[in-house]
């Protein structure tokens, strides 16, 4: 009798401690949402990217520039104050704490914390969306587009009248469409493209297959 007593109360033990458990999870798990639209003054309610910089305030790329907001207000940003036609798909912010905006369509903006600039470039034509923004560890800062492959830009804190630029497309062993840029722990370059993934070799200024053991090499020629 006394071990049947002893296993019950265990039993009860357990149970109670399982519901606390249960019960604490649930109550640590629960979020709470604000939405924002353009009713709170959000420039439009096609969001595509957001960051947050390095002073803290969170930058949305939108189909109608970009907004800024300030944990409060939302102060928006178009053509008028000098960016880049069509929509922003996406935002960057460098080591040197500009704002790099790629529009839909192929335009190029930079905010150096005081004003907008947009990137002409008069003997290079940007086909397709700016798909991917990305500093690199030598500074310079890499461009993915959905049409004319990967841009860089080797001094990119330099004004616009000064900037070095080269383009990496199908022909030089990368493609022309990006979907994505990014780097590894150990600063390794990655494009991900319409055939797989490759790496870039900076001492060799060539791209190569990205084929770690266990990746999958559909489409990865």
């Amino acid at each position: 009798m006394n071990k049947f007593v002893n296993c019950l109360l265990r039993t009860k033990l357990v149970l109670y401690v399982v519901i606390f458990l249960v019960f604490s999870n649930s109550r640590a798990q629960q979020y709470y949402f604000d939405q924002y639209s353009v009713k709170e003054g959000l420039a439009q309610s096609k969001v595509y990217d957001i960051i947050q910089d390095h002073s803290g305030y969170i930058w949305l790329a939108t189909a109608s520039g970009v907004s800024r907001f300030d944990g409060i207000n939302f102060e928006n940003f178009s053509t008028d104050e000098g960016l880049a036609e069509n929509g922003v798909r996406y935002i960057y912010e460098d080591e040197n704490n500009n704002i790099w905006l790629g529009h839909i369509g192929g335009g190029i903006t930079r905010f150096d914390r005081h004003n907008f600039e947009e990137l002409k470039l008069d003997s290079i034509t940007i086909e397709g969306d700016v798909t991917s923004i990305l500093g690199d560890d030598n500074g310079r800062l890499w461009i993915g587009t959905h049409g004319s492959g990967a841009f860089l830009i080797k001094n990119p804190s330099s004004g616009f009248n000064e900037i070095q630029i080269e383009n990496f497309t199908g022909q030089q062993k990368l493609s022309d469409r990006i979907f994505k840029i990014i780097k590894t722990k150990n600063n390794k370059l990655l494009f991900i493209i319409d055939g797989g993934i490759k790496t870039f070799n900076k001492e060799e200024n060539t791209f190569t297959f990205y084929l770690p053991k266990g990746l999958p090499q559909y489409f990865q020629l």
